[in-house]
């Protein structure tokens, strides 16, 4: 009985593993995204939905950004709709070293949908 419960519980954790590494890695176009749109490198033929507020190239004359980092701290979706939390930094420079701009370690959540084959961020929750 005792090895029936432990085969038991080793599969389920191997499954359970196995599916939530897969749903992270079905979220990778988000990344992308989130790091093309913060750079200013758009695709054009991409929408970036609710990522467009981080496009700061609207806001500022940037030289350049940098350490731009996104950990996905938990992703639950049913392949069509869901969320995921995250936390970001990144670091803008506008040409003057003692004034640059950027975020650190922010704690979000990103509401996201999968439409076409790609997945979009639609809403986000984020506490300044």
């Amino acid at each position: 009985m005792k090895k029936i419960i432990i085969i038991t519980l080793l599969l389920f954790t191997i499954f359970t593993t196995v599916f939530y590494l897969f749903m992270l890695r079905d979220t990778n176009n988000i990344v992308v995204d989130f790091t093309n749109v913060v750079s200013g490198k758009r695709v054009m033929d991409v929408e970036y939905g609710a990522l467009e507020r981080y496009d700061y190239t609207k806001y500022f004359q940037i030289k350049g950004v940098s350490n731009v980092t996104l950990k996905r701290t938990f992703v639950f979706h049913n392949f069509k709709k869901g969320y995921m939390n995250v936390i970001y930094s990144y670091e803008i420079n506008n040409g003057n070293e003692n004034n640059s701009v950027g975020a650190s370690k922010v704690h979000s959540r990103w509401y996201i949908e999968k439409k076409n084959g790609r997945w979009k961020v639609i809403e986000i929750d984020e506490k300044p």
